[in-house]
């Protein structure tokens, strides 16, 4: 969970929770914008764990990358290089020590040189095939499953009218194994959660996650709308996504609350909406 400025809070399979304090910007640089910092964090969360680091320096490795983001205006154009990051490791200032020793066996947080630990610790990323004929590989490569519906003039073999469609078009895609769903966008009348199932398997493709799209209906917040009601919609909502996720075999549901707290500017008349 990203927090803004009070930092990042993670919680482990096995039940730790841990805390990453956030990076200041460095003296005399402001915050022009907040948008795509969370995504950039995730990003350099997936790069540094792929890359072979403890949780504890990845999320010290993704605040970098969310310190730098908000320096700038945009959400691609934000998106930090890594030796842009290894230099913020280099002139950190931490808010709060860090909760936790595992982090401190490994480098100095305060004047140790963290931007040579991520370079003397960077190992290369599995490309091209798992080494060890062994053992399956172990990553999946996935799109979302609103991807397969744009660039229609590159499909051919049949209309792309609904979601069996979409699958169906990914699993023509070499490389892609698994699919993420949006919910409910995904579902409802277009078929059940076992005939999802049915259809993954049928093209060789699994659920990599099944993600919350709230309906516009809640652009006053889902889980924080002012009507008691509607946020008890929003909780079955959630609890609907979870079933479906269960039905189609995968552990992951994203809870994307893109109606709360995600108006940076405050730009939205709530009442017009």
């Amino acid at each position: 969970v990203t927090r803004g400025l009070k930092g990042s809070t993670l919680l482990t399979k096995e039940g730790e929770v841990l805390h990453q304090s956030a990076l200041r910007l460095p003296q005399n640089k402001p915050v022009v914008d907040e948008t795509g910092a969370g995504d950039c964090y995730r990003a350099a969360f997936a790069v540094a764990l792929l890359e072979g680091h403890s949780l504890k320096q990845c999320m010290l490795f993704a605040s970098a990358a969310g310190s730098c983001s908000v320096e700038v205006n945009g959400a691609v154009s934000s998106t930090p290089s890594r030796s842009q990051v290894l230099d913020r490791l280099a002139e950190e200032t931490v808010l709060e020590i860090p909760r936790g020793d595992g982090l401190a066996k490994d480098m100095n947080l305060r004047g140790g040189d963290s931007k040579a630990f991520f370079r003397k610790n960077k190992s290369a990323i599995p490309r091209g095939g798992y080494k060890d004929k062994k053992k399956n590989f172990p990553f999946l490569f996935g799109s979302r499953l609103n991807s397969m519906k744009d660039r229609k003039d590159l499909w051919i073999e049949s209309p792309l009218e609904n979601p069996r469609d979409y699958v169906k078009r990914q699993a023509t895609v070499r490389g892609l194994t698994c699919v993420d769903f949006n919910y409910p966008q995904h579902f409802g009348s277009f078929w059940t959660n076992q005939e999802a199932k049915a259809a993954l398997d049928e093209a060789g493709l699994v659920a990599g996650a099944v993600c919350l799209r709230y309906p516009s209906k809640f652009a006053r917040g889902a889980m924080n709308h002012p009507s008691e009601s509607m946020r008890r919609e929003a909780i079955e909502i959630t609890k609907q996504a979870a079933q479906t996720a269960l039905d189609l075999g995968t552990d992951e549901v994203v809870i994307w609350s893109a109606y709360d707290g995600y108006d940076y500017p405050f730009q939205v008349d709530y009442d017009e909406k």
